[in-house]
């Protein structure tokens, strides 16, 4: 019997045949990185390391360490107090800038630091140069003055009144004529 002819292939030149992928590595979960023990740290060299610099002020400590399952550090009160108050520092020499500065020394994000200081009473006030709110009359102002600025405006009211009144009753007058 003859050998049978292999049929000829019907893809295209040039095209790179599929092969197969490799298995997908099994997904590794959250409750599973936390369960992984840390290796232990190779032997430390018997030199001493060169000593690095420490920052002035160093980084307020957090009440707890991060616990499993938590967002993030907690500050202590005082913590949160030390902060505001080198920013309010900075932001009174320079203008602005404080909460990068405290963010750049304390290792604290922006965002966490202006949220501090939105709650915080001893927040300073907007810069001179930005528009805020009209205060009220000032306290150190006698009552006898008050009265008398209260007069004056209820003086200004009823003469206002009577010239609206005096313009609706010429304003009818012509209106009839028509």
């Amino acid at each position: 019997m003859p050998a049978k002819k292999k049929a000829p292939s019907k893809k295209p030149a040039g095209k790179k045949t599929a092969t197969k992928k490799a298995p997908a590595k099994k997904a590794v979960t959250k409750r599973a990185r936390r369960k992984k023990v840390a290796k232990p740290a190779a032997e430390a060299p018997t030199t001493p390391a060169p000593a690095t610099p420490t920052p002035a002020t160093p980084a307020p400590e957090p009440v707890a360490k991060k616990k499993t399952g938590s967002r993030g550090k907690r500050y202590t009160a005082k913590a949160k107090a030390e902060v505001i108050a080198f920013v309010n520092e900075v932001n009174a020499d320079k203008g602005r800038g404080g909460a990068a500065a405290a963010s750049r020394k304390f290792g604290i994000t922006q965002i966490t630091i202006g949220r501090w200081a939105k709650k915080s009473p001893a927040a300073s006030p907007a810069p001179s140069g930005k528009k805020t709110a009209t205060k009220a009359p000032a306290a150190s102002a006698s009552l006898e003055q008050k009265l008398a600025k209260l007069g004056s405006i209820h003086a200004d009211i009823l003469r206002t009144e009577k010239q609206l009144a005096d313009l609706r009753a010429q304003f009818d007058r012509i209106k009839v004529t028509l």
